[in-house]
């Protein structure tokens, strides 16, 4: 029901907002964070030189291995056409695979009007963090919107912490 209510607020709210085009990696910065829970729990993608609100993605990994994609700043048009899709899931191709994090929560932002969304990946962790190790870079897709993250040394960190 959650889905659905955020479906149709989407839907019917904020239809009329642009989508987003595919940025370069490279227009991307990374930060880890969470050392003190666990060696690099999450590392965070932001566009260059803007300070702290600019976050554009985001990947966690907690205790037990289980890996979360977020992705920041949704168009209310990108975010309806994800959830009403049939797979409802961000699509992350890496290293020449690609993988799905079905969508698992919506959080509307009113400041900005859009969405931050997260999911969650089901399948094997080490699987992912290998593909990661092999790309210079990795797309993720939600709803018509892409982007183009880096995969760089903070990323890489993250990656083998996780699967440790």
């Amino acid at each position: 029901m959650t889905r659905l209510a955020a479906s149709l607020a989407a839907a019917v709210l904020f239809a009329a907002l642009p989508g987003q085009a595919a940025e370069a990696a490279d227009s991307y910065e990374t930060t880890l964070s969470g050392e003190s829970e666990a060696p690099a729990s999450s590392v965070v993608f932001s566009e260059k030189g803007c300070e702290e609100e600019c976050n554009a993605a985001s990947l966690h990994c907690d205790g037990s291995r289980r890996i979360s994609f977020d992705v920041a700043d949704v168009p209310s048009k990108n975010a309806a056409a994800a959830i009403t899709s049939d797979k409802q899931e961000i699509a992350v191709k890496a290293g020449g695979k690609t993988f799905g994090f079905p969508i698992e929560e919506l959080r509307f932002v009113e400041l900005t009007g859009s969405w931050d969304v997260s999911g969650h990946l089901f399948t094997d962790p080490a699987a992912f963090t290998a593909a990661l190790a092999k790309a210079a870079s990795f797309k993720a897709t939600l709803g018509g919107q892409s982007l183009t993250l880096p995969v760089t040394a903070d990323v890489k960190t993250w990656a083998a912490a996780c699967v440790k």
